[in-house]
C-alpha cells in the first residue's frame, strides 16, 4: 500500500507499515494531514428522552466517563424539557456548544454540536430520522424505540456516523435496513 504526498515522498512502505523515515516524513509533512491536531466533531452526542427523563436512546460521538454521561443526560434533560414549544426556539447553548432539539409526542430528540455548527441543518436531520423511524416501523412511538432498540441503532447509524450527517435520502437508508432485514 502506498500513501503518496506530494507524487513521489512515499510514507508507508508496500507492506503497510511504516519504513525507517516513516516517522520523519509524517513529522515534516504534519501539515498536510492535520496530524497532531484535535478535530471537532460536528455532532458530540444524539439523546431521545421522554418527558419523565429517562433516555430511550444515546450515542456518543465523543469519549465520556459513564459519571459525566449520566450528569449530560439529566442536563440536557433539565434544559430543554420545560421549554415552551411555542415561543421558545429549539436550539439552546449548552456549556461551550449547542443543544439542537425537536420534540415529537412525549419524546425529545436531542443533538449536541458544536457552537458554530447550522443549526437548522440539524433540526433537518432529527426530522429526517424521525421520519425514517416512522417509516420503518410504521407510525413509530416509545414502545418501539424499547423493543426494538437494535434496529432503532441500526437506523440511527445509517443516518449519522462517526459525529457526522451520512445519508439523507429516505429510500436509500430503507433499502439498506431492507437488506439487514433479510440478513436476519
Amino acid at each position: 500500500m502506498h500513501l503518496n504526498v506530494h507524487k513521489s515522498n512515499q510514507i508507508h512502505g508496500t507492506d503497510g507499515n511504516c519504513d525507517d523515515n516513516c516517522h520523519k516524513k509524517l513529522k515534516h509533512n504534519k501539515h498536510l494531514f492535520n496530524l497532531g491536531q484535535s478535530c471537532e466533531k460536528l455532532i458530540r452526542f444524539i439523546l431521545v428522552q421522554n418527558r419523565q427523563g429517562k433516555t430511550r436512546l444515546s450515542k456518543w460521538y465523543v469519549p465520556y466517563e459513564d459519571e459525566e454521561k449520566v450528569k449530560l443526560k439529566g442536563e440536557v434533560h433539565r434544559l430543554v424539557a420545560p421549554r415552551d414549544q411555542k415561543h421558545q426556539s429549539n436550539f439552546v447553548e449548552f456549556r461551550n456548544y449547542k443543544v439542537v432539539y425537536r420534540r415529537y409526542a412525549g419524546l425529545f430528540f436531542c443533538v449536541c454540536v458544536d457552537a458554530n455548527d447550522n443549526e437548522l441543518a440539524y433540526l433537518e436531520a432529527i426530522h429526517f430520522f424521525v421520519e425514517v423511524l416512522d417509516a420503518f416501523f410504521g407510525n413509530v412511538c416509545e414502545l418501539d424505540l424499547v423493543f426494538n432498540f437494535y434496529k432503532v441503532y441500526a437506523i440511527l447509524d445509517e443516518v449519522f456516523l462517526a459525529g457526522e450527517i451520512e445519508e439523507t435520502s429516505k429510500n436509500i437508508v430503507l433499502t439498506r435496513l431492507d437488506h439487514l432485514d433479510k440478513l436476519e
